[in-house]
């Protein structure tokens, strides 16, 4: 991850897994993966849904308070960066085939801010007058990146975006 090096990562269950295919029909596979900057604190949560996934466990949620202390007590151990890395292969307006690359590096502790960001940028639409309250419904499509990033201002985050279509890569 740009900034951050090397860290395993896992495939993770995300509402965004519900959403794309429905936002984006053209999109056959869309895949999250969260990895966390301990590479041992990594596997070993990895290896405690396994039980879950087997079947054998319906929940870890009953031993959320446990991994709460476990991770109070190794936060000395790692640093407090965390960020974020979106791939996108696809076609541009005019059919030809690109590749963009977006991340976000959360810096002194701001990363759990991080997603409460979209919903800051929906308040102050709704505020501004340039979104109507229309209950709950999901936000995919009703505001930008840009007036997400905007909220970025409050916090130590900065992005990234890369566009580039492969054959600028062929000499």
């Amino acid at each position: 991850m740009p900034a951050l090096g090397g860290r395993w990562l896992s495939i993770c269950e995300t509402p965004d897994l519900d959403i794309i295919p429905h936002r984006f029909p053209r999109i056959r596979t869309a895949r999250f993966f969260g990895g966390l900057e301990l590479g041992w604190l990594h596997l070993g949560l990895s290896a405690c849904c396994l039980p879950v996934r087997a079947g054998l466990l319906g929940s870890q949620l009953p031993a959320a308070g446990w991994f709460l202390n476990v991770d109070n007590l190794l936060q000395n151990f790692g640093t407090d960066r965390g960020g974020k890395l979106i791939d996108v292969t696809g076609l541009d307006a005019d059919g030809q085939c690109l590749t963009a690359s977006w991340s976000l590096l959360a810096e002194a502790g701001d990363g759990p801010n991080v997603p409460i960001l979209p919903a800051l940028a929906c308040i102050r639409n709704l505020m501004d007058g340039k979104q109507d309250g229309r209950g709950a419904v999901s936000c995919a499509g009703l505001i930008t990146l840009s007036e997400i990033e905007c909220e970025f201002s409050a916090f130590r985050i900065i992005i990234d975006l890369n566009v580039k279509h492969p054959q600028e890569r062929r000499h």
